[in-house]
């Protein structure tokens, strides 16, 4: 029969306060201490232990072996008395609340909600203290990376594994910029944007299937307008001619019907589901959202003329902006003696309600040596010349000559153009549109 203590808490580090007390006698009774040795080893050093409930105190004096799940959902506070040194390998498998005081220090001094898998190591101090120097999520993410205000996370990562970094913004009602800091070990900035700004992929272009009616949207990620929720969306395509209804192949319109008009493509999101998709609507503002959805993007926008989506093509470009080139560009302003030494402002084939890049092709004819400055309407007028600011755009140096040019310039929000001449007429003046260049940072 055993006469030493069978439980690793009952040992000492003072080998004198061990049993046996020098009354064992050699034979059996060493074997079985020998025995019941290593037995005690085996179950508190690698040997799982019998699942303990949570509750606000999850008492580890009771574990019977290293490695403790907790199961349930009640928050924890404490993990009982234990003496010092003992430590134990805990995993959870619900949603555990584990709140940081004293009594149980957690990494990032802070709150931590775990998952079902989670796993985490509890090194007691004695006297009911425990101390977590590690905490593994089954997710893969971090406990303490976030800032917290009021112990409520700030930013969150994402746990979509198909992301590589996904930030979502909790617990802010106010304000319309969200910037994100990143620093190196050493605490310096080494990077600070913008993240209400964010967008990503979502690219767009006419449907193969109904280039009449439909568009195809790529899959991509942005924040919505106030920078308060992540909006991932998949591949998606969505019917001009039919009302928005959830889901790929299916309508798109908000409200009314379908016109030639200027149309914007806004990505949506509920709030309590977290399910995303597109919505055409007529304003570039306020589009009417269908029940639920809460959260919007403005990211694109389409013509339609002549009962038919005007055909284009999409490219993303630095920043996740958006090139938009027209499949056969379309002569946009053609007048005859009418450019003069007065300003004048031309619509081209671009959004309204924003500034954009326009890319035009501008042309002049003139019988005599003329130069034209085409511009901004949102600059200032100023006679073009050959010497002084702001020279021109374009120049005919010799009577009855044509001279084109491609150019880029950047159109008032009502998709306009400005121009003058030095010359009282200039006989031509036509300008095709290419198509635009848009940040799409709102």
């Amino acid at each position: 029969m055993a006469d030493v203590d069978s439980q690793l808490r009952q040992w000492s580090a003072t080998a004198s306060s061990n049993k046996p007390t020098g009354a064992t006698s050699i034979g059996s009774n060493l074997d079985d201490n020998l025995r019941a040795i290593q037995a005690t080893v085996r179950q508190y050093l690698a040997s799982p232990g019998s699942t303990i409930a949570s509750a606000a105190t999850v008492d580890l004096s009771t574990a019977d072996g290293r490695s403790i799940p907790i199961s349930g959902t009640s928050t924890v506070t404490g993990l009982g008395t234990e003496v010092s040194g003992i430590e134990y390998l805990l995993t959870t498998t619900a949603a555990v609340p584990l709140i940081h005081s004293s009594a149980l220090t957690l990494p990032g001094a802070a709150n931590i909600t775990s998952a079902a898998g989670d796993y985490f190591l509890a090194l007691s101090k004695g006297a009911g203290n425990w101390v977590v120097p590690w905490f593994t999520k089954a997710s893969g993410l971090g406990v303490s990376s976030a800032p917290f205000i009021d112990s409520t996370p700030l930013i969150r990562g994402s746990a979509d594994a198909t992301k590589l970094v996904a930030l979502e913004v909790d617990g802010l009602t106010t304000a319309t910029t969200r910037t994100l800091t990143i620093q190196d070990k050493s605490g310096t900035v080494t990077m600070v944007a913008d993240i209400s700004k964010n967008i990503q992929g979502m690219t767009y272009a006419n449907a193969a299937g109904d280039v009449t009616n439909d568009i195809d949207i790529a899959a991509g990620i942005c924040t919505d307008a106030t920078g308060l929720s992540i909006i991932s969306l998949a591949a998606i395509t969505k019917q001009l001619d039919v009302n928005w209804v959830v889901g790929t192949n299916q309508g798109g319109l908000d409200t009314g019907v379908i016109g030639n008009s200027d149309y914007y493509i806004w990505a949506i999101k509920r709030s309590d589901t977290g399910v995303t998709d597109a919505l055409y609507s007529l304003s570039s503002t306020a589009p009417t959202m269908p029940a639920s959805y809460d959260f919007k993007r403005l990211i694109g926008w389409f013509k339609r003329v002549g009962a038919t989506i005007v055909l284009f093509n999409t490219y993303e470009i630095q920043g996740g902006g958006l090139e938009l080139l027209w499949s056969s560009p379309t002569l946009d302003i053609n007048l005859a003696n009418t450019l003069t030494t007065s300003r004048r402002t031309d619509a081209v084939k671009v959004p309204l309600n924003f500034s954009v890049i326009a890319h035009l092709n501008v042309l002049i004819n003139d019988a005599v040596r003329s130069v034209i400055w085409v511009y901004c309407p949102d600059q200032a007028d100023q006679a073009p010349s050959l010497t002084v600011t702001p020279l021109s755009s374009l120049s005919v140096q010799v009577g009855t000559a044509a001279i084109a040019s491609q150019m880029k310039i950047r159109t008032s929000a009502a998709g306009l153009i400005a121009a003058r001449s030095d010359q009282a007429t200039t006989d031509l003046y036509a300008v095709v549109t290419l198509g635009f260049t848009w940040a799409r940072r709102n």
